[in-house]
């Protein structure tokens, strides 16, 4: 079993519980000491001191592997790496690199992301309103064709009824029902 400790300066890995065993030592350099995580193996993580000394390692849970990787990372980067070129890249202006942002510039963006945030939302509510104006028209236009349908069956209906009516005045509660299916079929064929 290998431990590892992670510290301002260095690197160290030695065996555990072991007074008499060499202990690998790493000062941080511009390229080393190097953590990669691997992929597939969500405790496994490679420690390279150097090109020469490569140490494949499981830590005890993802989050003690994490933590280790970020530890290296961080003291390697503190050392390596101005925290105020940090602070300046982080507060960049995307369109003029190397140059922090002044508060105008800012400003500007932002209105310049606001306008065109809310000019491509009208355009989709404007888009959205044609489409529901299409949409009521073309619903408007199918009630009143059904309507005109409707008044012409009613029409049709009620005049057949009072047909049926008419000729069937001149008879009374007497009447066989022969005559009466006559003179309805004769109703039916002139209507039609």
């Amino acid at each position: 079993d290998l431990v590892v400790h992670v510290m301002a300066d260095e690197v160290k890995v030695q065996q555990h519980n072991s007074a008499s065993a060499k202990e690998k030592t790493a000062r941080y350099s511009a390229d080393y000491p190097r953590v990669t995580m691997t992929p597939k193996d969500t405790v496994r993580f490679d420690l390279e001191l150097r090109p020469s000394r490569v140490f494949q390692l499981s830590a005890l849970s993802r989050t003690s592997r994490d933590l280790i990787a970020l530890a290296v990372r961080a003291f390697h980067a503190r050392r390596f790496v101005a925290t105020s070129f940090v602070l300046q890249q982080m507060h960049q202006d995307p369109s003029d690199p190397g140059r922090a942002p002044t508060r105008e510039r800012s400003a500007i963006i932002d209105l310049n992301g606001l306008v065109l945030g809310g000019s491509s939302q009208l355009r989709f509510a404007l888009e959205q309103s044609t489409v529901s104006r299409g949409s009521l028209l073309k619903q408007q236009n199918e009630m009143a064709s059904v309507s005109a349908q409707l008044e012409d069956t009613i029409s049709s209906y009620s005049k057949m009824i009072a047909n049926l009516q008419a000729s069937l005045g001149d008879g009374g509660p007497g009447v066989p029902p022969e005559l009466l299916k006559q003179r309805v079929s004769q109703a039916q064929t002139a209507s039609a």
